[in-house]
């Protein structure tokens, strides 16, 4: 085979790996898209049952009182568990 069609060959090649690249990682970023709409979803009907409080940002410290106090008064939620877990991977 001659170096010309060799190269050919190569770039057909990884055209398509490219191409299967890029096509999973839409369909990959597609599917994030549509469970973060879904998650927002989730945040605004617990922030309006009241089920959690939105605050405005607190200035950045080691140590944060609100938190605890807040964490304290509400039991743990499994979706926002499940949301920090997936934060936490992402």
């Amino acid at each position: 085979m001659s170096t010309d069609k060799r190269i050919e060959s190569l770039e057909a090649q990884l055209l398509s790996v490219e191409q299967r690249f890029f096509a999973q990682e839409k369909n990959r970023l597609e599917r994030l898209e549509a469970q973060l709409a879904q998650l927002s979803l989730q945040v605004v009907h617990l922030t309006g049952s009241g089920a959690a409080v939105l605050t405005s940002p607190q200035p950045v410290s080691d140590e944060v009182p609100y938190v605890e106090a807040f964490e304290e008064d509400v039991p743990e939620d499994p979706v926002l568990s499940r949301l920090s877990g997936l934060i936490d991977d992402f």
